[in-house]
């Protein structure tokens, strides 16, 4: 395998983000503006590595959940996804908390009921149609795509899981949706052929008492020896890279609720046009069966 030079980036990385200096923050990132968009995100992403792990770091600053709107020193999978996707799409710095805004919320402006809380029911089918994501799933070779599906209705959300999140019943989305999804068995000889920098999501078994299957994500690096993932752990407490096949077989112990496959995504700078658009029109799902 050809030796990465995006992954040596990240193991010789001098300082990460949230240690440097505002300064010299500002100029590593006016950097990374001259190269293409994987470039970016493999870069951009390697920055955060050995960023301390917390749960939820994010929030809008104020109500509910007033934790800030971007933070350096701390994020766990979703948002160490979010942030490096908003550094590595923006132009200008300035730009950077506006496209943040629109990939966490429907409409792009902070509310804690418009946050895209769930993933297959909101931040995937949001973003896709907005062009932040494009599914790599079909272009691979072979034939392995399966459809997940995800089913919400008002029985789900009784469930302590949906519960905890505090959200009113207008704000729950129901339905039935669903993701392109290869099986784990069929994805670990493709993650070699997977595109660096392309977003993991990993899809657990269903369970009706949960609302959603999807608990993480990260990114495809290929590392000198494997394919590795880049990602906020729990486990590690901070973002490392670890190899992709150690993950999912150590998530395969989870016997109730193991892991089933993965769905990959390319990142994509979406027109103006396009992303407002979409805010205007957001996706339907289709209809729940027996809501």
């Amino acid at each position: 395998m050809v030796l990465s030079a995006y992954w040596l980036l990240g193991v010789l990385f001098a300082l990460p983000w949230w240690q440097m200096e505002e300064d010299a923050r500002l100029q590593h990132w006016k950097k990374s503006t001259q190269h293409s968009l994987p470039k970016r995100v493999l870069e951009i992403s390697a920055g955060f590595l050995g960023t301390p792990y917390a749960f939820s770091p994010l929030g809008e600053g104020e109500g509910v959940d007033a934790d800030p709107l971007f933070r350096w020193e701390a994020v766990d999978c979703l948002t160490f996804v979010e942030e490096t996707m908003a550094l590595s799409l923006a132009d200008t710095w300035e730009e950077m908390l506006s496209i943040l805004n629109d990939i966490r919320y429907e409409r792009g402006k902070p509310s804690y009921e418009a946050r895209n809380h769930i993933m297959e029911a909101q931040w995937l089918p949001f973003n896709l149609k907005k062009g932040y994501l494009k599914s790599l799933a079909t272009s691979l070779p072979g034939e392995h795509v399966k459809q997940a599906q995800k089913q919400l209705t008002s029985e789900t959300w009784s469930h302590p899981e949906g519960q905890s999140l505090k959200l009113p019943v207008s704000a729950r989305p129901l339905g039935r949706f669903g993701m392109e999804m290869i099986p784990w068995e069929q994805a670990l000889p493709l993650f070699s052929k997977m595109p660096e920098g392309s977003l993991v999501v990993f899809i657990r078994a269903d369970s009706p008492r949960r609302i959603t299957r999807i608990r993480h994500l990260g990114f495809l690096v290929h590392g000198p020896k494997a394919p590795m993932l880049r990602h906020a752990s729990r486990t590690f407490k901070k973002v490392v890279d670890e190899p992709m096949e150690s993950y999912i077989r150590r998530n395969l112990a989870y016997a109730s609720w193991t892991i089933e496959g993965v769905a990959i995504y390319e990142l994509r700078k979406p027109s103006k046009a396009k992303s407002e658009d979409s805010m205007q029109k957001p996706p339907e799902a289709k209809p729940a069966e027996a809501l």
